[in-house]
């Protein structure tokens, strides 16, 4: 690509090893390497001109993951890894995170990643008597040592990092990845009330109607949403020095929750992490802040003068237009469309709320003092005078 192409930027190539083969030809060839799917903090730590990241590093994953485990109060922790490369990298991630929580490891178990045996590996774990696992690997190897663990007599509560592929833990353990923890780098696919997603949403509905939406195309969608932004800076003139000066020019890029950050000092991109739970019907449940994140619309107040039935009744017909998030701060009220010939609810000519950038609350108002403590919501309403 680079010798007879001529390419002057590589895109979104994955795993930490391909990264690290491909660095010595960056400058060497004056080669961009864009949105490398790693988390490897060693790119990071030294600065290279070619390099951009996009995604958040296993250090921020591991941070996040340390920091749930001290804040609800687990002190028996486990950390399993493969054997390799690839396992020892996100070893030495939590070791770090754990030191700056103050979370001693119990017990550090390997397996090798060409010949497993996760039966030994998971009787060396339950020595330990673990409360949760921290799991430094991905694949099938994730799922195979959770229920080489279960089969075991153990019940930790297992934390992976964001590589572990929700779709093969579903299909090797079925029911039994319930409750299973996983760091993710990109928000809920749900949660359209963040414009990134809900851009991906309908552009995925219109090329491909009945397409399901998928998290590592979602990822890739950002990656190049982010690289987009920067050719268009860059120009006709397109060089890789036009490029590298173009995207060091963003500073701070917003896309909703999710913010990339590059400067002629540093560029890795984004630190968004979220922790999200395998629920009983195998898909992810976010967590922020240690609370559950409802990516649907909120629940209605169940105070009765709010009249919720009838306010429900518009809301889930016709559904929500979110607003653009800009417009959050200074919006004085909704800007909702007419209901396709029907009157409007008086209910919903409120605030805006500058959580979910939309009139998401539907049975509730800012006047009420019952609907305040009721709606989980109201905390996020604002009045017309602020």
């Amino acid at each position: 690509l680079i010798d007879e192409d001529k390419v002057f930027l590589i895109f979104n190539n994955t795993g930490t090893a391909h990264t690290a083969a491909i660095l010595p030809l960056l400058a060497e060839t004056q080669t961009v390497a864009f949105g490398p799917v790693t988390g490897a903090s060693a790119f990071r730590e030294k600065f290279n001109r070619y390099l951009f990241h996009v995604r958040a590093s296993y250090a921020n994953e591991a941070q996040r993951i340390a920091y749930q485990l001290r804040t609800t109060g687990i002190t028996r922790v486990v950390v399993f890894y493969q054997d390799d490369v690839f396992g020892k990298t996100l070893l030495a991630e939590v070791r770090a995170a754990a030191a700056s929580e103050g979370l001693p490891l119990a017990a550090e178990v390997r397996v090798d990643s060409k010949s497993p045996d996760f039966k030994a590996a998971a009787d060396a774990a339950m020595k330990a008597q673990p409360q949760a696992v921290i799991m430094g690997t991905a694949g099938t190897t994730f799922p195979a040592f959770v229920k080489a663990t279960r089969e075991a007599g153990g019940r930790p509560v297992f934390f992976g990092f964001s590589v572990a592929s929700v779709e093969v833990i579903n299909r090797e353990l079925g029911p039994s990845a319930h409750g299973i923890v996983l760091a993710q780098i990109m928000p809920s696919l749900k949660n359209v009330s963040i414009p990134v997603v809900m851009e991906y949403r309908q552009l995925l509905a219109a090329r491909s109607p009945g397409a399901e939406p998928s998290a590592s195309q979602f990822e890739g969608f950002v990656h190049a949403r982010l690289l987009v932004e920067g050719l268009r800076r860059a120009g006709r003139k397109l060089s890789t020095d036009g490029f590298i000066r173009a995207m060091e020019s963003i500073g701070e890029l917003s896309l909703g929750r999710f913010v990339a950050k590059y400067s002629p000092q540093a560029h890795n991109g984004s630190s968004y992490v979220e922790l999200a739970i395998i629920d009983h019907t195998g898909h992810l449940r976010y967590r922020t802040s240690g609370r559950v994140v409802k990516p649907a619309v909120p629940a209605a107040c169940t105070d009765l003068g709010c009249r919720p039935a009838r306010d429900r009744r518009h809301a889930e017909g016709y559904g929500l237009t979110p607003m653009p998030e800009r417009q959050v701060a200074r919006a004085p009220g909704p800007t909702l469309p007419a209901w396709k010939g029907r009157p409007r609810s008086p209910a919903l000519d409120r605030p805006t709320c500058a959580r979910t950038a939309s009139n998401a609350c539907w049975a509730t108002t800012w006047r009420r003092p019952s609907c305040r403590r009721i709606c989980p919501t109201m905390r996020w309403f604002r009045s017309p005078s602020s």
